[in-house]
């Protein structure tokens, strides 16, 4: 019963950390695309 707790505790970190992961380069990758187009002249 302890594996199972310590499982499913250790399933959700992992599943925490990887969805702060992929926001973080989400905003990452938009902070890169927005200072390329203040960079380009209109």
């Amino acid at each position: 019963m302890k594996t199972l707790i310590s499982f499913i505790l250790i399933v959700q970190v992992v599943f925490l950390l990887s969805s702060c992961c992929c926001q973080c380069g989400k905003q990452a990758q938009k902070q890169e695309q927005n200072k390329e187009v203040q960079e380009s002249p209109q």
